[in-house]
């Protein structure tokens, strides 16, 4: 089954979206994913867009503001008892409070949260249990240390990028997709 990667940029738009941007174009050279990015205030849309697309799986990635909206869209989704199957937050902040995302706090159809974050970010709710009649369910924040030191440049991190893909490539796999693996070989030649 084919997943949908939802990215959702954050306050900056153009300016911080270069590593979304990015991102976006490495994730799309995967075979059986689509990718489509949001601004952080259209994660409306891109519920509309989901629930229009019952047949693909949902992954949701966002930056900053960007994060809170990946939250809300997967809360939008819940109350239709869709899961989401792994929601990323890079440096992610609620919008309109500015905090930090609470990554224990996430909807019950959220099979995995992570969380990358500067090491100076003071994320709080390191880890959950699954939520009842879900596997899964971990939740993990990862503290790194982004080559730009900055909270737009961590959208670019290289490690951040790679980490996200190698998830997408064992969804891929873990559904039965029996090209995944070819696919990935292939890909990793034509870099």
């Amino acid at each position: 089954m084919k997943i949908l990667v939802l990215l959702f940029a954050g306050l900056f738009g153009s300016v911080a979206t270069r590593g979304l941007d990015d991102l976006s174009a490495r994730l799309g050279r995967v075979p059986g994913v689509i990718v489509k990015t949001y601004s952080w205030t259209d994660w409306p849309q891109a519920v509309e867009y989901a629930r229009e697309r019952k047949d693909l799986r949902i992954v949701m990635v966002g930056h900053s503001l960007g994060a809170g909206a990946a939250i809300n869209a997967a809360r939008a989704l819940d109350a239709d008892a869709r899961p989401v199957e792994e929601l990323v937050a890079i440096d992610g902040r609620q919008p309109w409070s500015w905090m930090w995302i609470e990554m224990d706090k996430l909807p019950n159809n959220v099979l995995l949260g992570i969380g990358y974050q500067r090491a100076d970010n003071p994320t709080r709710g390191l880890l959950r249990k699954p939520p009842a009649g879900l596997s899964g369910g971990l939740t993990s924040v990862l503290n790194i240390r982004s080559r730009s030191r900055d909270h737009l440049g961590i959208a670019s991190e290289p490690s951040v990028h790679r980490a996200i893909e190698r998830d997408l490539w064992a969804l891929l796999r873990a559904s039965g997709d029996e090209q995944a693996g070819l696919s990935r070989r292939s890909l990793s030649r034509s870099r």
